[in-house]
This record gives C-alpha cells, structure tokens and sequence, in this order.
C-alpha cells in the first residue's frame, strides 16, 4: 500500500521552468558569462572611438557643461602601419557665449595608438552640417582635415 506522504514520480511529467532552473543554473550561468562577456567587450569597445570623438568636441565649446550630443558616428575607420584612425560625425547641441542654443555638426578625425587616443589637433576638425554621404564627399572632406 502507498504512504500518503509519498508521491510517485511520473517519468512522463513535463518538468516546469523552476525545476529546469534548479536543475541546470550551473551550466545557464556559465553559458551567460561565456556568451555575454565578448558581446560586452565588443559593444564596449564599439564606444569607445565614439567618446573620443566627444571629448573632442567638448574641448572646443564655449559651454561645454551645456552640451547634449545628438548624434554620435563613425564614419569610416582605416588601420595604417601602427595607428587606426577613425572619421567621425558628431551632432552636438550647446550653448555659445551669449546663451543661445545652438546645433552645431562636426567632422572628426581621431587616432588611436596602442589603447589610447588622440586627436589630429585642429586641423582634423571641421565643421559639416550633415554627414558626409558619398564616397566622393567624404575623400575631400578627409583631405580637407588632414586624413594622412
């Protein structure tokens, strides 16, 4: 006779998402750290030429406290002998001295060496409205800002 504390288990019972879970956490976990660590880094350092670009920007404002960045992108990036360089767009808007509002559009050329970055001084700046679309555009506007 059967203890009525006792329950048989069924070997056709469908498991449910919490026995799965208890079942399986360690093989979840590592499966999301071996899946989602290079996905961070990628996206990470997908960023980081991004920022750089910022910074630049930044330095040149007259209220840099008061910026808000539209849009941010890299145009084209280009490996040459020991240095990546990067063309970007940026979409800044920012107050000027005497406190109006403006938007402003900017074309970037920053490098980076080793695992830090730099920037081509002022001539790799130039003022552009909207990004450069066409090829042709963008091999003036590069030569133009000294794309070496």
């Amino acid at each position: 006779m059967l203890d009525k504390k006792r329950k048989l288990k069924n070997p056709y019972a469908v498991d449910t998402l919490k026995s799965l879970l208890h079942r399986y956490w360690k093989w979840l976990l590592a499966l999301s750290i071996v899946v989602g660590l290079p996905t961070w880094y990628l996206i990470y350092r997908a960023g980081v030429p991004k920022r750089a670009c910022k910074e630049i920007i930044l330095k040149l404002l007259d209220a840099p406290a008061t910026a808000q960045f539209v849009s941010v992108e890299i145009l084209e990036d280009e490996e040459k002998e020991d240095r990546h360089y990067y063309f970007g767009h940026v979409v800044v808007d920012a107050q000027n001295q005497y406190g109006a509002l403006l938007r402003k559009g900017y074309c970037v050329i920053v490098y980076q060496e080793q695992h830090r970055f730099y920037s081509t001084g002022m001539d790799g700046i130039m003022d552009c409205k909207r990004p450069p679309l066409t090829y042709e555009e963008r091999a003036g506007q590069k030569e133009l800002i000294g794309w070496k």
